[in-house]
């Protein structure tokens, strides 16, 4: 999912916003706390240095974005028409049915491979008096469980127990992939028994 991001000296307006369902917003944007983080698992081992270690999967990241925006009359510039706009595309995370992730753009993100997010929060617009003001809003990615390759973690059906099937009287045996190579092999044996 990595993709070359732009260089920020040349395409200073790519860091400037982010693209949120295809909506860009209005304002600076400033992303900050964005970050690639991975779970481990650390086992000690007695009588022995140093530790095992076990990665468990990658943290779903929490960050958040602060804007800038102004009011500039002489400019035409209203941020503050164009954010009431922006905050109803930040709602759908929370408005739709069934509840959906909305894909997020920005080159910060991209490198970290976050791609999709849900709302958390949306401040309020803190204003300075001035003709500007600055809100901040905080995003989850969203990244769903993927399985992982290993041991299974048990079957499905009638009568199947927690760790799967087996001779334990857990549940059904698992059906062997290699049943019908052995039988083959078994018939192959009996007929070179036969005097």
């Amino acid at each position: 999912m990595t993709t070359a991001s732009p260089n920020p000296n040349d395409h200073a307006e790519a860091y400037s916003v982010i693209v949120l369902a295809g909506t860009t917003s209005p304002g600076l944007a400033t992303v900050e706390g964005a970050a690639l983080t991975n779970r481990w698992e650390e086992k000690e081992g007695d009588g022995q240095d140093g530790d095992s270690t076990t990665l468990k999967g990658r943290k779903n990241a929490h960050f958040s974005v602060s804007f800038e925006l102004w009011d500039d009359p002489a400019s035409g510039r209203d941020d503050f028409a164009a954010w009431d706009i922006f905050v109803g595309v930040l709602k759908l995370s929370t408005k739709v049915e069934p509840l959906a992730a909305l894909d997020i753009y920005h080159p910060e993100l991209a490198r970290l491979d976050i791609g999709a997010v849900q709302v958390e929060e949306i401040g309020q617009v803190k204003y300075d008096g001035l003709g500007g003001g600055t809100v901040v809003v905080k995003f989850l990615e969203f990244r769903p469980p993927k399985p992982k390759s290993g041991t299974p973690g048990g079957s499905k059906g009638p009568g199947a127990g927690a760790a799967g099937g087996g001779a334990d009287g857990a549940g059904p045996e698992a059906p062997d992939p290699n049943a019908d190579a052995k039988a083959e092999l078994e018939a192959e044996l009996a007929k070179a028994r036969e005097p």
